[in-house]
């Protein structure tokens, strides 16, 4: 019998950060879209074209500003993994052989493995 178990390809701090960064700018812009103008004249700057322009296109700006930043996170959060292990003995590997396995490649990699198959 064979115990399933699925995790989370571990994903490298330095991606995580910048999907988080890429997150709070996307909060920002979304903010300036409702907010813009109170914003730049809470902190004594003239309000920018481009914040004007959100503003008066409030609709398309902000589906722009959540697709985009919601895309970007997401490309940044996928690894492209799936790791196969029997115990710590990975006999499957996306990574290492480009392509996602078809079932032949898994039912070989566990015979490989010593598990036999009742089909």
């Amino acid at each position: 019998m064979l115990d399933i178990k699925g995790t989370e390809y571990p994903i490298p701090e330095s991606v995580k950060h910048m999907s988080q960064l890429v997150g709070m700018l996307q909060l920002l812009m979304l903010a300036m879209v409702f907010f813009g103008d109170t914003m730049c004249g809470f902190i004594g700057i003239p309000t920018p074209d481009l914040v004007k322009n959100m503003q008066d296109n409030k609709f398309t700006a902000f589906f722009a500003v959540y697709f985009i930043g919601s895309t970007l996170q997401g490309v940044l959060m996928n690894t492209g993994a799936f790791e196969i292990y029997k115990g710590n003995t990975l006999i499957w590997s996306t990574l290492q052989a480009g392509r996602l396995p078809k079932l032949n490649d898994i039912v070989a990699a566990f015979e490989r493995q010593g598990v036999e198959f009742a089909f």
